[in-house]
C-alpha cells in the first residue's frame, strides 16, 4: 500500500511502469477527499470512473471512503448512509478498503481540549482545536457492551468511549440479518463469487439521486447495486440504464430501509427505492 495525497496523474505513477514495478495499492483518495454531504450520485460516478480512466492496464483498483484523518462515514455523510457506502465499496471491483468501525456503523465521539491527543490539535491553540483535531474519528473499536466496550481489560483507553457503546457494539449486532455488521458480512459473502472477482463493472448514475453498479461475466449472474442516495422515494426502468439485462431481478441484498425481502422478485422495467435506500439485485438467469 502507498498513501500520497495528490493529483491522480501523481498518485498512478506510484503503480510502477515498464521498467520498475511499484506499489499494489496506492490510495484512492478521490471519494474520500471529493464527495461530501450534498453530493449527487452523478458526482458519485464521476469520482469512480476516473480513477477507472486513469488506472494502467492490469492494475487493481481500490477504493477508499474512510480512514483515520477523516470524520467517519455516518457523521460526515449521515447515519442512513452508513450501509450505503459499505454496499458500494464492497461491490465495486479490486480491493475495498475498511477503517476500523465503519462495519458497525461508529460515528465521531465529542472529545473536550482537556482529552484531546492528536498533536494537530495539541499544537494549536484551544481556540478552534476542535475542528483540527482528528481524535473523534479514533476512539476504540466498540466489542462488546463490557466495560471501556470491550477494548481492554484496562482501567482507562488513550481516548474516550463513545457514550453509545452499550447499544452499537460487535456483540450486539453479530447475527441480527439488517445489522450494519451482518450487511458487510454479507457483502464478504458476494465478493467470493466469480461476478464479483472478475466480471466487468459499469458505474454510471440513474438519475441526480440513484447510482448504479452493474457487475457482469460471461456465463454467471449479473448483479445491479443501487443506492438511493437523497430521501425520496425512486422509481425507474432499468433497461433505460444497463444493456443485455434479463427481464426479471432477485433481491439477495437489503437494508433496514428497505421494505421487500431477501429472495424477493421485482421486473427490470419497473424497480422502486425507498428513500436512502441501497440493494444488491440478481438476475435470475444466468448470461
Amino acid at each position: 500500500m502507498v498513501e500520497t495525497w495528490s493529483p491522480i496523474e501523481i498518485v498512478m505513477q506510484y503503480y510502477g511502469n515498464e521498467t520498475a514495478d511499484g506499489g499494489q495499492i496506492p490510495f484512492n483518495f478521490q471519494m474520500i477527499s471529493n464527495l461530501g454531504y450534498d453530493s449527487d450520485a452523478y458526482h458519485y460516478s464521476e469520482m469512480i470512473n476516473l480513477w477507472f480512466e486513469h488506472m494502467p492496464a492490469g492494475r487493481t483498483p481500490n477504493w477508499v471512503i474512510g480512514n483515520h484523518d477523516k470524520n467517519r462515514v455516518g457523521s460526515r455523510f449521515g447515519t442512513e448512509r452508513i450501509d450505503l457506502f459499505n454496499i458500494l465499496l464492497l461491490t465495486l471491483p479490486g480491493c475495498s478498503i475498511t477503517y476500523n468501525g465503519e462495519e458497525i456503523g461508529m460515528t465521531d465521539v465529542w472529545i473536550s481540549w482537556e482529552e484531546t491527543v492528536d498533536p494537530q490539535a495539541c499544537n494549536n491553540e484551544q481556540d478552534g482545536y476542535e475542528w483540527r483535531s482528528r481524535d473523534p474519528a479514533r476512539t476504540p473499536f466498540q466489542w462488546s457492551d463490557a466495560a471501556n466496550a470491550g477494548f481492554t481489560t484496562g482501567r482507562s483507553t488513550w481516548l474516550p468511549i463513545s457514550a453509545d457503546y452499550k447499544r452499537l457494539n460487535v456483540k450486539r449486532e453479530r447475527g441480527v440479518a439488517l445489522s450494519h455488521l451482518n450487511i458487510f458480512k454479507e457483502l464478504q459473502k458476494l465478493r467470493q463469487l466469480a461476478t464479483f472477482q472478475d466480471g466487468d463493472a459499469e458505474v454510471k448514475a440513474l438519475n441526480k439521486n440513484v447510482l448504479g453498479v452493474k457487475r457482469s461475466l460471461r456465463g454467471n449472474h449479473t448483479y445491479i447495486t443501487l443506492l438511493n442516495i437523497f430521501g425520496n422515494i425512486e422509481n425507474f426502468n432499468l433497461h433505460e440504464h444497463f444493456a443485455n439485462l434479463s427481464a426479471e431481478f432477485e433481491y439477495v441484498l437489503i437494508t433496514d430501509r428497505s421494505i421487500k425481502h431477501k429472495g424477493d422478485k421485482v421486473s427490470a422495467s419497473s424497480v422502486s427505492l425507498m428513500p436512502h435506500e441501497s440493494v444488491v439485485l440478481k438476475s435470475t438467469i444466468r448470461q
